[in-house]
Formats: structure tokens, sequence, C-alpha cells
């Protein structure tokens, strides 16, 4: 019985390599210049945002529902962008400010409200928000050094990421040569 394999199945391999090296350089370049890629991920991700709010504001105007509602919801998402930007461009430890409140008001709803009593998923919960107390607190009192922590873990993912994608591409290639 012989296989016939795809073309795009032939080319894919190469898809995957690419992916990992560029996830690899991006890692690289979060662990040696952590400030400025944070700064430049929250520009991006503001821009983004403000796309999105002003799509949002086109999509409003043909909806049937409440008019009133989604453009209060595109008008949020333009000024959420704007201030993810000025905080990059102004002061990244406002960023973590809001990241550990979040994680404060976020694990104190996971201890008290979202568990279930007397079950795995409920200690499960208020384990989860233990701990998300516990960073959200550690981020507040250790802003400036939270923005280089995060992002030289993100960077160590991000590398470990793009080498399982290395590895699978090569996967990927062998298999398709077996086919062949």
């Amino acid at each position: 019985m012989q296989y016939k394999v795809e073309p795009i199945a032939n080319r894919g391999w190469g898809s995957v390599l690419v992916f990992g090296i560029l996830t690899i350089i991006l890692g690289i370049l979060f662990i040696v210049s952590p400030k400025s890629s944070l700064s430049t991920i929250v520009i991006i991700s503001g821009v983004f945002t403000i796309i999105v709010g002003l799509t949002n504001t086109f999509e409003a105007m043909n909806d049937l529902g409440d008019k009133k509602l989604k453009l209060l919801q595109t008008v949020l998402e333009v000024l959420l962008g704007v201030a993810m930007i000025a905080i990059a461009l102004i002061n990244l430890d406002i960023l973590m400010y809001i990241v550990a409140a979040y994680l404060i008001i976020f694990g104190i709803c996971s201890f008290f409200g979202m568990s279930i009593p007397h079950t795995p998923i409920g200690n499960i919960a208020k384990v989860m928000g233990i701990v998300m107390i516990i960073l959200g607190v550690l981020i507040a009192i250790f802003a400036g050094t939270a923005e280089d922590i995060i992002m030289i873990l993100s960077g160590v993912f991000f590398i470990i990421c793009g080498a399982s994608a290395v590895v699978g591409a090569m996967g990927i290639r062998n298999a398709v040569k077996l086919f062949e």
C-alpha cells in the first residue's frame, strides 16, 4: 500500500520550524531586554485594543440590540487602548499595580466566592485564591522587579515553546519523508 503525502503536509514542517525559530528569538529578546519588550507588547496591545474599539463602533451602528451599550463598550475599549499606550510610555510600574490589584481581587473572589465547599475543586479554588493574593501582594511591593521577572519567565517559556516547535518540525519532516 502506497501513501501519497499532500503538498501542504510536505511544506507544513517548514512553517512550524520558522514559527519555532521566531519564538526562540522572541524569548531571547524578552530575557535580554525585559523592560523594552514589555513596553512594546503593551503598546501593540493598546493599538490593537483601539482598533477593536473603532471596529466595534461600526458594528454598533448596525446592531439591532442596545446601541448605547455597544457604543459605551467601544468608547471604553478605545480609552483602555489609549491608557495602555500612555502607561507603556510613562511608567510600567502602574501596569504592575493594576495586575497586582487584579490578582488580589480575583484571589479574594476565588477564595471566598468561587469555590464549592468540601470538594477537591473547592479546595483547589481556595489554594489558587491564596496564591493569587500572595502573588498580587508581591507584585505590588516589588513592581519594578516584577516587570523584569515576568518578562524573563515569559522569555524562558517562549524559548521552551520554540524549541518544542523546532523538534516537532523535525518530527513532521521525518514523518513526511517516510511516506514519500
